[in-house]
């Protein structure tokens, strides 16, 4: 398999369990710390996939990250040669733009490990089906999107309708975070601790001393959702 190009936004964000699952299979993953590492042109040829992965900033932040409106060219240029995408968090808000849809402030901030429902279409799916629902995944987003023309609405939450989309068969977008492993959740209430203090701590689910044992319990679902999304990478190769 070619390499993964994985583009990372803020350094403690990083490909986490999928860089794991992706390790075992002998997958190699590039990584592009965004901007200053960002190939400003990459042929999408030389990937088997893109991976646009979270970060603090918004999809609407062009004067402050300029960067953006090229990164989103990007993903229309991978969707040009069929590349498939995945797309996390501010990853999949990039990625619902490119297929149509349109960022905006959800009604209340999404932090901490809480429920979502996998629907109909995600147990049909060829990545989502096998897991469970509902299924405790970690949150960190005040933004959301409307769900692209023609695409398929796999999962959602109590705060957040539109938690994972499928654009037609190989771009997905996730709210959530799958990826994340129980270093990268304690890591992130010291980065985000701001944040946190702002809203008064986690707006869904335990405080942070519970994250880690959050992270271990949802890792096997993880890394089969990361696999069976390597199977499907493989197969459109």
């Amino acid at each position: 398999m070619l390499p993964l190009l994985a583009l990372r936004h803020i350094a403690c964000e990083g490909p986490g369990l999928l860089g794991t699952v992706a390790e075992r299979r002998g997958v190699e993953i590039r990584i592009a710390e965004m901007p200053d590492e960002f190939p400003r042109w990459p042929e999408p040829e030389q990937y088997s996939a893109l991976v646009v992965l979270g970060g603090p900033m918004s999809v609407h932040d062009h004067q402050r990250y300029a960067w953006l409106k090229d990164e989103a060219r990007l993903l229309r240029r991978c969707m040009d040669a069929h590349i498939p995408i995945l797309g996390v968090c501010l990853g999949a808000q990039i990625l619902a733009t490119a297929c149509g849809g349109r960022v905006h402030r959800g009604d209340s901030k999404e932090i901490g490990w809480g429920d979502v429902r996998l629907l109909g279409a995600a147990h049909r799916d060829p990545v989502f089906g096998g897991l469970p629902s509902p299924l405790s995944v970690f949150h960190w987003h005040g933004d959301t999107f409307t769900l692209p023309q023609d695409s398929r609405l796999l999962a959602q939450s109590d705060l957040t309708p539109h938690q994972a989309f499928r654009f037609e068969d190989r771009y997905y977008g996730l709210q959530f975070h799958l990826e994340v492993t129980a270093e990268m959740a304690t890591e992130w209430a010291t980065v985000y601790a701001d944040e946190l203090a702002e809203t008064g701590g986690p707006t869904v689910g335990g405080g942070p001393d519970t994250w880690a044992a959050s992270a271990e319990t949802l890792r096997p679902h993880a890394e089969a959702f990361f696999h069976r999304w390597l199977d499907l990478v493989e197969r459109c190769g």
